[in-house]
């Protein structure tokens, strides 16, 4: 009887250490962040687990797969699915993590005005026009720098300069050229605040204000700015071309405290 009961207790014993061995296993986590990539960046599967903080728990050595790359060619939110396998026993375990795509904005919201000959560069082209380049990218405008110039010493019409972006034309950017007035003075967003019987010329409330001007030739701020009273003013400013003599009107709103 005693022969009979070890050797059921020596059997049981084995399938015990058995069945340990068999639960080696590898376990992915979930995120703990999304990482963003921008449009056409090479990026591998442990990268975007590295990236997305993403936990592998196992009690073998495991490996990553890598058969397939994560893609980043389509814009916005994206996901990819992540499979580790255990290098002794061949578990696995597999896991989508989520990503987002960084993707520029080729598209113009806004045909901006210039003056004929104003000093208008590259840049500031694509921030009036709406156009939003987030990649590190070899960007020209004409075949130029954005530090250079686009052509403004043209007869007044509207005009488009090809936006090429490593290499690959993606869009001609539209811009009008006019003399008019040679004045166009664009409000600001500001609300500039005052002490009481602080001392504000329209110069200083035109630039707090956040108002800019694009002349071919210097110009003049002319007006009142009333912090005798405390409340909310409005300021109506006048600027004046001191070769044409040609002015546009600007209504600046500002508080006095």
């Amino acid at each position: 009887m005693n022969k009979i009961f070890k050797k059921t207790l020596l059997c049981c014993s084995t399938a015990i250490v058995f069945s340990s061995a068999a639960s080696a296993s590898v376990v992915i986590h979930e995120q703990q962040k999304t990482p963003a990539y921008f449009q056409h960046d090479g990026v591998t599967n442990t990268q975007l687990v590295n990236d997305s903080l993403t936990t592998i728990v196992a009690d073998e050595q495991y490996m990553i797969l890598e058969s397939n790359n994560v893609d980043t060619e389509t814009g916005g939110a994206n996901s990819h699915t992540i499979t580790v396998f255990g290098l002794t026993t061949g578990s696995q375990d597999s896991s989508t993590v989520k990503y987002d795509v960084i993707v520029n904005d080729y598209d113009q919201d806004i045909v901006p005005n210039y003056v004929l000959n104003s000093k208008i560069t590259g840049t500031q082209l694509l921030n009036d026009a709406g156009i939003h380049i987030y990649s590190p990218s070899t960007v020209t405008l004409d075949g130029e720098g954005l530090e250079g110039f686009i052509a403004t010493n043209v007869d007044p019409g509207t005009y488009d300069a090809e936006l090429i972006v490593d290499g690959e034309s993606v869009a001609n950017i539209e811009y009008k050229v006019e003399y008019g007035n040679n004045i166009i003075v664009t409000p600001g967003t500001n609300t500039p605040s005052y002490g009481l019987n602080q001392a504000v010329t329209p110069e200083q409330l035109f630039v707090d204000s956040g108002a800019t001007v694009d002349s071919n030739e210097e110009v003049a701020i002319i007006g009142s700015v009333n912090t005798a009273e405390s409340g909310n003013h409005t300021a109506n400013l006048k600027v004046i071309g001191l070769t044409t003599g040609s002015s546009e009107d600007i209504a600046i709103n500002y508080s006095v405290n």
